[in-house]
């Protein structure tokens, strides 16, 4: 579960960054599903009893990383009429 977290985590820095630039709006649109699963893995882990001690901050971070970065998709997104 660690690496799935690290892999939609980074995913979702990658296609929400690179949406910000003009005319790129469009990727937002594959970044903000894919932090929506880092989310959601970040939540299951975080609520998860038989979840390390030492994983806990990691998934608590891909929690609130992936909510902040579903909030900065969706924002860009509503700003460019939903296409670009």
């Amino acid at each position: 579960m660690r690496t799935a977290i690290v892999i939609f985590l980074a995913l979702s820095v990658i296609f929400t960054i690179g949406g910000l630039f003009p005319c790129l709006g469009w990727i937002n649109w594959i970044g903000m599903p894919c932090s929506a699963v880092c989310a959601l893995l970040g939540l299951i882990g975080t609520l998860s009893k038989e979840t390390p001690e030492a994983d806990k901050s990691l998934h608590l971070g891909a929690l609130i990383g992936g909510v902040c970065l579903l909030g900065i998709g969706g924002v860009r997104c509503f700003l460019g009429g939903g296409v670009v």
